[in-house]
């Protein structure tokens, strides 16, 4: 009968022994009689360095971390290193994230609810909400799906495009307010077309 251990043990001794037959393929092997060997079988003669990709090298990811060296350090089976605690980034973040999120409820309903304010200071506060939300939702995909560990300096690419972003689509709305009608007026006058 096989049971979920059995299974386990087998997929564990299979892959190591993959692992392991990987590594001996690929790491130079001496020419016959180079060097001499110890009783204990050890070839003392210095090996050269192989293009060949050693069982460090089978562990890398794709991507490089800053200054060309490997981004991640150790194996698949080493534990993760998390970073030290901080509110910033942890409880206070989540619950701005909550805010924005439930408070853009009344606020997108609230200019098109009523009779139709021409309020620039509530197309300021419905926008800017909307950008900021936006702004969160996209460096949430870009920690989950571009991270440093793995494609080192392209996620701070990643970030500071997603900054600029930010800033362009700021100023755009800044331009759009001041000098046309404002983006709830011209939300209805798209929805009456």
């Amino acid at each position: 009968m096989i049971t979920a251990r059995s299974v386990r043990g087998i997929s564990t001794s299979t892959s190591r022994r993959a692992f392991a037959a990987a590594a001996r393929r690929s790491s130079p092997q001496p020419p016959p009689g180079a060097g001499s060997s110890d009783p204990g079988g050890v070839s003392s003669s210095k090996k050269e360095p192989s293009s060949a990709a050693t069982a460090a090298d089978l562990s890398s990811p794709p991507g490089q971390g800053s200054k060309g060296v490997a981004a991640v350090t150790g194996t698949v089976n080493d534990t993760v290193r998390f970073p030290a605690p901080n509110k910033a980034h942890g409880s206070y973040h989540w619950t701005f994230e909550r805010l924005v999120s439930v408070g853009l409820v009344p606020l997108t309903v609230m200019p098109f609810a009523s009779a139709g304010s021409m309020n620039p200071s509530m197309d300021a506060v419905l926008v800017s909400a909307l950008i900021v939300h936006s702004h969160i939702g996209f460096d949430s995909c870009i920690v989950d799906y571009i991270p440093r560990r793995k494609y080192g300096t392209l996620a701070g690419v990643a970030k500071w495009a997603l900054r600029a972003g930010t800033v362009l689509a700021f100023v755009g709305f800044y331009e759009f307010q001041t000098n046309d009608v404002g983006a709830t007026e011209a939300i209805k006058r798209v929805w009456r077309a």
